[in-house]
């Protein structure tokens, strides 16, 4: 059976989570890798190579929480994308707050592709070329 949670609970949840992205003195990062998924966000990365890397604003996230249906979301504040560091196919990132812990993970499709975090050129990423996001929204799914 599949756990359903109310808005009001779901929303909750969201603002705990983004709250907890905001965490230590410096400002949280998003970034990219290729490379098999990790299991989960405490995972250590192994052979995955680090693709790109975006500064976030501190604090990451907007506090405006907006009704999806079947989740609740809050949009990104700004994103400072640095050109990528290296070539391959995206597959996941990692958010990491301020201490340098990793604190949320999800899936990168291109965009349209239905992956947490979609980019706008395509998962094909070349060293040295800036990449661009879709909206990025973190998102709490409830039922």
């Amino acid at each position: 059976m599949t756990v359903k949670i109310t808005t009001a609970v779901a929303s909750a949840a969201l603002l705990a989570m983004v709250a907890k992205v905001d965490d230590g003195a410096a400002a949280p990062s998003l970034k990219v890798y290729s490379g098999t998924v990790p299991a989960n966000v405490t995972t250590a990365l192994t052979d995955q190579v680090e693709l790109l890397s975006a500064g976030m604003s501190d604090p990451a996230f907007d506090t405006t929480v907006t009704d999806g249906g079947t989740y609740v979301q809050v949009p990104a504040n700004t994103l400072t994308l640095s050109p990528s560091v290296a070539s391959g196919t995206a597959t996941f990132f990692r958010i990491f707050d301020g201490n340098g812990t990793a604190i949320v993970q999800g899936t990168v499709t291109a965009s349209g592709g239905g992956g947490d975090l979609e980019i706008i050129s395509g998962v094909a990423i070349n060293s040295g070329v800036m990449v661009a996001f879709n909206t990025f929204n973190m998102r709490m799914p409830k039922g």
